[in-house]
């Protein structure tokens, strides 16, 4: 039998294809879930690094703020141990001041053990400098500091040009007290050099990292920079515009412009100076690793996007390719053509099923096709030779008849006209030669027609046995036809369980956005996620019910082929009921063959008494009158059979016609498989 090529002729569109939507459905299902986990993946990462950033700014911000601190402190105590020492008030009071070298050794070795390089300074009430471990003595009894000191307040100043080096300093100034009436005599003071600063906070930061510490003055005045040192000529930048500076918390961080550039700075207020510690670090910089690791999923992302594509197109191909092959195997069984599916016969799931159930069908159709055509063809060869036969024994009854009745017309005369007889003798005997050869014939065609009629008898009996077994092939279609609408009918029940998962999808979809509208602006991102949840749902149902409505279309051309065997069955049971009265009829017809070679044999019978009468005629004229009688009885006998012989052979003819018309009818039927 011809085997279907795997063709892709079809009406449906590109766009109405159960193969291109299983692909867009999957897509759908690996893009949206990615695209979804990698912005929110992004996000996370750029968030955290930020987060860690400001973290770490703030602590490094906290850490210069401490160890400044800490040195801030540490001079504070040196200065306060200096300003209450009793010789450095007997000196200042000494209007001589007879200790100087004295006092100036003790303070080169409390800076010494400082070991930042900046001087100690130790002036009296007016101003003048009368002390200081190195440099040129001044007058500072202008500066805000010294007069704000003399109030009896400890003093950090501003930014200032040093009068003695002429660099920018910032100074601590403790007051001096007398012992007896605690007035202010003096003034002890130690400058620092932003140089010293610029090298603290170089010690503190990552260039490479894009990380600057720098602190502010009261004022936003730069008062030190990690970057880069201040020069006296240089003019100290204002930053009271960055928004930390008005903030009134003691520490914090900020995502804010800084010299061009976003940048993420913590800051840390330190609360004796009024200071403000600043730790910045370059935005881009930070978020950078999170942007490469972010590129790096993408691409890992569109590299399982392709491998989802090929995992598509392969599962797609796997469902529509049976599909395709069933859709040109019935195409072709609704032109009349069998043509069995010789791919995909081995796969152990439904498509197998139904593509082996398919060949099993279209094998058993076939055969029974094939069968009914091999019968329809011997039925019209025997109906031909029955109408044959049939209309020669027609002919001969004709003759037998004729004779019979010239027999009894003779019998009628013998009985009147006695006195005749002798010279009718010769007539008689040519008479009873003629009905003796006729006799024969009639003998011999009797039996030619009974043998013809046994072959059509038998023939009608393999015909109707034929039949049978058309029949049981028929049911067998038919339960093969029904094993595929049920499993038609399974793929249905799965798609309706698809179709209920994807509702039930939609409605835990509905819960969860409501939900997250409950959640306010937290659940915005989960109300997202919530309605891709419950369009893919939605797809999901819509491609269950296209798959759903092409296994209706399976199972309604299921039921077609069951409607036509059951028609072919039903034609087929008419065929027997035909075929049994035919048998019927020819068992009557060799009955009544035999009857007519009996009848046939008596003639000759009679017709070899009729010559030897003839033979001893001359002597038995006495006994002619009942030997006329007898074979006028016996020309009655014939006449009679033969009519009836006619009649069959009438019949028979009829029959052989009817039996011919049905066979004819069958072969034009037949003739729509090929």
């Amino acid at each position: 039998m011809p085997k279907t090529k795997n063709t892709q002729n079809t009406t449906v569109s590109f766009w109405n294809s159960v193969k291109t939507k299983l692909i867009a459905v999957m897509m759908i299902i690996c893009i949206v879930p990615m695209a979804i986990s990698l912005t929110i993946s992004t996000e996370n990462s750029v968030a955290q690094a930020v987060k860690d950033a400001q973290e770490k700014g703030l602590q490094r911000a906290q850490i210069v703020e401490n160890e400044f601190q800490t040195i801030f402190l540490q001079n504070v105590r040196v200065m306060e141990a200096i300003s209450h020492s009793r010789e450095i008030k007997d000196f200042i009071l000494d209007s001589d001041h007879k200790d100087l070298d004295r006092i100036q050794q003790y303070l080169i070795t409390l800076n010494e053990h400082l070991r930042d390089g900046n001087d100690i300074i130790v002036e009296e009430a007016s101003g003048q400098q009368l002390v200081r471990t190195s440099g040129t003595l001044v007058n500072v009894a202008d500066r805000e500091f010294f007069q704000e000191a003399l109030t009896g307040k400890e003093v950090i100043s501003d930014v200032l040009i040093s009068k003695s080096t002429g660099l920018k300093v910032v100074i601590l100034a403790i007051p001096i007290k007398d012992l007896e009436n605690n007035k202010v005599i003096g003034v002890v003071q130690k400058s620092y050099d932003l140089s010293f600063l610029h090298e603290f906070l170089a010690g503190t930061v990552d260039e490479a990292a894009k990380e600057e510490s720098f602190i502010l003055d009261r004022e936003g005045n730069l008062i030190a920079h990690s970057g880069y040192e201040l020069k006296p000529e240089d003019e100290a930048p204002n930053y009271s515009n960055l928004p930390f500076f008005s903030d009134q918390k003691t520490d914090g961080n900020y995502i804010t412009q800084f010299e061009g550039k976003k940048s993420l700075m913590g800051f840390q207020k330190e609360e004796q100076t009024g200071w403000i510690v600043v730790s910045a670090v370059d935005y881009n910089k930070t978020i950078a690793s999170a942007k490469r690791s972010a590129n790096l999923t993408v691409v890992i992302g569109i590299i399982m996007l392709i491998i989802a594509i090929g995992i598509s197109l392969t599962m797609a191909n796997s469902f529509t390719k049976p599909l395709h092959l069933l859709n040109a195997c019935m195409s072709l069984l609704a032109v009349g053509s069998f043509r069995q599916i010789e791919q995909y016969t081995g796969r152990k799931d439904e498509f197998g099923e139904i593509i082996r159930n398919t060949n099993s069908v279209i094998d058993k159709l076939s055969g029974i096709i094939q069968n009914i055509k091999n019968s329809t063809a011997a039925v019209n060869n025997s109906s031909e030779d029955v109408a044959e036969t049939a209309n020669q024994i027609s002919q001969a009854s004709e003759s037998v008849a004729t004779a019979v009745q010239d027999i009894s017309s003779g019998a009628a005369q013998q009985a009147s006209e006695i006195d005749e007889v002798t010279e009718n003798v010769n007539r008689i005997s040519e008479a009873n030669q003629k009905v003796q050869s006729n006799t024969q014939t009639l003998t011999s065609l009797a039996s030619d027609m009974q043998k013809e009629s046994s072959v059509s008898s038998e023939n009608l009996t393999s015909l109707q046995h034929s039949s049978e077994k058309m029949s049981e092939s028929i049911l067998q279609i038919a339960e093969k036809v029904g094993a595929t609408s049920v499993a038609v009918e399974n793929i249905n029940s799965k798609v309706e369980e698809i179709a209920s998962i994807a509702n039930q999808t939609n409605l835990l979809s509905l819960n969860a956005s409501i939900e997250a509208a409950r959640a306010g602006e937290a659940g915005r991102g989960f109300a997202v996620v919530a309605e891709e949840i419950s369009t893919l749902a939605d797809n999901s149902k819509n491609l269950a019910s296209v798959i759903r409505s092409e296994m209706d279309i399976l199972l309604s051309k299921s039921s077609s082929a069951v409607e036509m065997s059951d028609a072919v069955r039903k034609e087929n049971e008419r065929q027997q009921d035909i075929i049994s009265s035919t048998v019927q009829s020819v068992k009557d017809m060799i009955d009544d063959i035999s009857s007519t070679a009996a009848s046939a044999r008596s003639i000759e019978t009679e017709v070899d008494g009729c010559i030897n009468a003839n033979g001893v005629v001359s002597n038995a004229m006495s006994s002619l009158s009942s030997v006329s009688q007898e074979n006028a009885g016996s020309a009655e006998n014939t006449g009679a059979s033969v009519e009836e012989l006619f009649a069959t052979a009438t019949t028979l003819a009829e029959s052989a016609d009817a039996l011919k018309e049905i066979s004819d009818q069958l072969n034009h039927e037949m003739a729509f498989f090929r």
